[in-house]
Parts: structure tokens; sequence; C-alpha cells
């Protein structure tokens, strides 16, 4: 038994000797590959979209004058081949500024965001080789730039002491305002309103009844989701500490702590649908919804009880088509990206982890 059990532990050892040499041999092959895109330590850059005829524009913040902290925008185009196909550093500014999200309008123009997370963000317009392609649309000083798509920007920020995410379009005009309201203290109603932006006529209002625990808030805290694809005609918004009613099989209706998913139709404000939990497995984050190729909608709901559910986004139904226990407490909203799923816990009872799970 003992030398069995000695020439296995022989082969483990020189299968993971080999192992290990595959990986040192494709790491330098990659190396040999890899584009250098600064020297400076503290620059970065992010990936933002892919153009339509096949380079891809990252964007960032690059350290000016070795001065720590103190950056300036930073927009790279790369060609496929990974060679530099324009380059901007915007030295107009001084501070700690940065270059943030991009879309690609309908009419190719390139909108992105500079001054990323100072007093007043700017959206700026370049032609397709980097030219500036028409004036700068200067945002309100509270707003943040959450998304940027073909045809609208949406945007988080207070309105009235309220959180609220704004749909503008690439004029400035205010499409919608979405609000949400938090109860401060006690029994109460938090509202999420549709408000044309035009006019400030509310279009529609929703409440969903709130209970506060130890001091906290409770409501609509969360960023909405505009839908796209088969969830096109919905807005679907996440709820924490809210008053859940379920009902036995006398019919009888109690309320107890819990959160809510919620689809409501954009147009009138009708619940489509809802997810409900009692207990501490509410919604703080906010809805992640993926799409695939063909536009088919799948909503991502982490709650804080630490469980990843899946669902379909168009209609859930009453079963999640994937579940996935954590364990442990989630806060922040994920993120998705080339079909992985990146999830961060808050590491409440145990160590803050950040998980990786593929999406299939």
């Amino acid at each position: 038994m003992t030398n069995k059990m000695t020439n296995g532990m022989k082969m483990m050892k020189r299968a993971l000797a080999l192992c290990l040499g595959l990986v040192l041999l494709a790491g330098t092959a990659c190396a040999e590959n890899m584009t250098v895109l600064s020297s400076g330590a503290e620059d970065w850059l992010n990936y933002e979209c892919t153009l339509p005829d096949g380079r891809i524009l990252l964007t960032g913040g690059k350290m000016e004058n070795g001065k720590d902290g103190n950056f300036v925008p930073w927009i790279l185009c790369l060609n496929a081949d990974r060679t530099t196909s324009w380059e901007l550093i915007d030295r107009q500014h001084d501070g700690s500024v940065s270059a943030g999200r991009a879309a690609v309008l309908e009419d190719g123009t390139i909108a992105i965001n500079v001054g990323e997370h100072t007093e007043s963000e700017v959206i700026k317009f370049y032609t397709k080789d980097g030219d500036q392609a028409r004036e700068d649309l200067v945002l309100a000083p509270t707003a943040i730039v959450e998304a940027a798509e073909a045809n609208y920007l949406m945007l988080t920020g207070a309105e009235d002491g309220n959180e609220s995410t704004v749909v503008i379009d690439y004029e400035g005009k205010t499409l919608f305002r979405y609000d949400g309201v938090c109860l401060p203290n006690g029994y109460g109603y938090c509202y999420t309103k549709k408000i044309n932006g035009l006019t400030g006529q509310v279009v529609w209002e929703q409440k969903q009844l709130c209970i506060t625990v130890g001091g906290a808030k409770a409501g609509g805290k969360a960023t909405p989701h505009i839908g796209k694809g088969t969830a096109g005609d919905l807005l679907i918004c996440s709820y924490y500490g809210l008053a859940v009613d379920s009902t036995d099989a006398d019919g009888n209706t109690t309320y107890g702590y819990g959160g809510k998913i919620v689809a409501y139709d954009r147009s009138n404000g009708a619940v489509r649908w809802e997810i409900k939990q009692l207990g501490e497995g509410d919604y703080v984050a906010s809805p992640l919804v993926v799409y695939t190729e063909r536009g088919d909608a799948y909503l991502v709901a982490c709650d804080r009880a630490g469980e990843i559910k899946l669902y379909n986004a168009a209609n859930p139904g009453e079963n999640a088509l994937y579940a996935l226990k954590l364990g442990e407490r989630i806060d922040a909203t994920p993120v998705c990206f080339n079909g992985y799923l990146y999830v961060a816990t808050t590491g409440l009872s145990t160590q803050t982890r950040l998980y990786c799970i593929r999406l299939q």
C-alpha cells in the first residue's frame, strides 16, 4: 500500500510539473505578443466598446507630471492588430479627471464621458478618426453617467433630495426621470415615478410599503434597469426593506420584512411581474440583465442572503432557471463581461471575496 501511494504521489508531482511547464510556455508565448500601452504604473484604461469596423475603444486616466493622484483623461483607439489607430490625452484638465463611459451613436459619432466623477461631467463627441465632431454637452453638477447607449445617456444623481435615474438624449434634453424615494424611518411608502422631462408631468407612479429596522433606510436605493430585447418594454427595479405580503392556504394575508424585484411596463407603470423574498434576502444591488446575441434577456438577481438567481427577464415565473448560494452578503451590483459574471461580497461574517462565475 505504501509503495503504491509513493508511486502515485510521484506521478502526480510529474503531472503537476508538466502542467506548470505548459503554463509557463503559454505565458511566454502571450508575453511575446503583448502590447505595452503605457509605462506609467498609475495609468489605467478600461474597455468601453467596439467600433463598427472592429477597432476597440479604451478610456481611462493618465498620471500627469509624475504627481500621484493627478490624472488627465486618456482615450485610446486600437486597430485589430493592437496597433494604435488614434490617441487623445486631454491636458486641459487639472486634478484627478478621467474618461469613462462611451458609445457609438446612430450617425457614427463617438460619445465619451470625460471628467468622470468630477463636479461637472462632460460628454465629448468625436469622429471615427478622433477629431472633434461637435460641441461638448455639459451635464448637471450632481449627475453621474451610469450607462451610454446609442440613443440615450442614463444618469444617476439627486433630484429634490431623492435618488433619481435620469434618461437624456445627446442634445441634453431630459426624456424621462425615474425617482426612487427611500423611507428614512418607521412605516410608509417609497415611490417609483416616471416623469416627462419636457413637461414635468408625472406619467405614472407606483409605491411599495416599507418597514425600517435599526434606523436604516428602506425602499428603492438601486439603479433601475431599462430593458432591451425581449425585455424592451420593461423598467426593472429592486427594493429592500419592504413589508412583503404572503398568503396562506386559508387566504389570510400577512406581511414580513423582505425585498422585491419588480418589472413595470414603461408606458403605463403596470406591474408586469415581481419576485418576492422574505427575510434577509432583500435587494440592495441593482438588477443586472444580460442579453444573448438575438436579444433574449436574463435577469441576474443577487440578494443580501448571499444567493444568486438567474431568471428569464421577460417572464420569470415562480422558479429561477438557476440558483447558486454563496452564503456571503451581496450589496454590490454584479458585472458581466465576455460570458463571465463577477460578484463581490461584503465580508460581514467572513472575508470579502470576488467570485468569477461562467454563464452558459
